[in-house]
């Protein structure tokens, strides 16, 4: 029933945002917009295709971390009282981290930012792995580690999204921001579904 409430909800608002908003500057369109000539803007554009099954992947990994959470410290460890600070040390760690992922994708490069906090969360996953029994503080000093690769979800793959509009725009002569953003929109959809299931 909350998630049918939500669904509404966010549906509205969507379809509020989508009636409302007016575009500022009129540009001329090369050609008609057609479902055809999105999936031809989407499947021609390989670094997009990279970075959305990359981010659903990532995010199937996260949604599926989250949702077993609560069972891993009701059952396994026998703390369900411990599960609010589980989760605390991975959200509050990641909204800290973001701050230095933004200082590491100027430095050093956005897909540099986002491979070492995917590859962090990755550590995370195979460090709990072995490790996950091994008592609370060692488990929550891997959910902080979690939460530093975690924050890069908030950052990298946003900031990717325009390089590969660039991109886009540079191999076909058409600047389909709308498709790609959109796109990469649905990618968060599907990743929640698929770990949903």
């Amino acid at each position: 029933m909350v998630g049918i409430f939500y669904a509404i909800i966010i549906s509205v608002i969507l379809i509020i945002t989508f009636a409302s908003v007016r575009e500022r500057v009129a540009h001329p369109l090369e050609e008609k917009l057609s479902i055809k000539n999105s999936l031809w803007v989407i499947k021609v554009n390989t670094p997009f295709i990279i970075l959305a099954t990359s981010t659903v992947l990532y995010m199937i990994a996260v949604y599926l971390l989250a949702a077993m959470v609560n069972y891993y410290f009701k059952y396994n460890l026998r703390m369900e009282k411990m599960i609010p600070f589980a989760f605390l040390a991975l959200f509050v760690t990641a909204a800290i981290f973001i701050p230095v992922f933004v200082f590491i994708s100027k430095a050093r490069g956005k897909k540099f930012a986002f491979n070492l906090g995917v590859g962090l969360l990755g550590l995370m996953l195979i460090l709990f792995y072995f490790l996950g029994d091994a008592g609370t503080t060692i488990v929550m000093l891997l959910f902080i580690l979690g939460g530093i690769g975690f924050s890069t979800i908030y950052l990298s793959p946003w900031a990717l999204v325009p390089d590969t509009v660039e991109y886009s725009e540079l191999k076909t002569g058409l600047r389909r921001e709308g498709t790609l953003f959109g796109c990469f929109f649905l990618c968060f959809k599907i990743s929640a579904a698929v770990s949903g299931s």
